[in-house]
């Protein structure tokens, strides 16, 4: 297992992450009659109860844009090369992401994961 490591480590940069991304926000159960979702996932109030949508994002160089219902917004990022971590401000809330590769998939698959352990799945457009 420390061999894996040391190669994810050494080969994933924040390059891969360039590029234009489908963000799909699973739950999390919080108990027996809730759930809990990322709070940078857009939440949508229905008769019968809610949905979380997904949203686009695009990652550049030195910035994001979010773009949730037609409205694109960017803003800038701070990339931590050791942890293969990314910091952001968004509507007035701090983000700090670990970024985790899935790679049982035919095409690699890139997991945002925060403190609380949320998560954000991100599919290539």
């Amino acid at each position: 297992m420390p061999l894996l490591t040391l190669l994810f480590q050494s080969s994933f940069g924040q390059k891969e992450l360039f590029g234009e991304w489908k963000v799909n926000c699973p739950f999390e159960l919080a108990d027996k009659s809730s759930t809990t979702v990322c709070n940078l996932c857009p939440i949508i109030k229905k008769d019968n109860g809610f949905m979380v949508q997904t949203f686009e994002m695009k990652i550049e160089k030195d910035e994001i844009k979010f773009n949730a219902n037609n409205l694109i917004e960017a803003v800038k990022y701070k990339w931590n090369d050791i942890t293969k971590s990314i910091e952001f401000d968004y509507n007035e809330n701090n983000y700090q992401f670990k970024v985790l590769v899935a790679s049982y998939v035919a095409k690699e698959r890139y997991i945002l994961k925060n403190k609380d352990g949320m998560l954000l799945l991100l599919d290539e457009k």
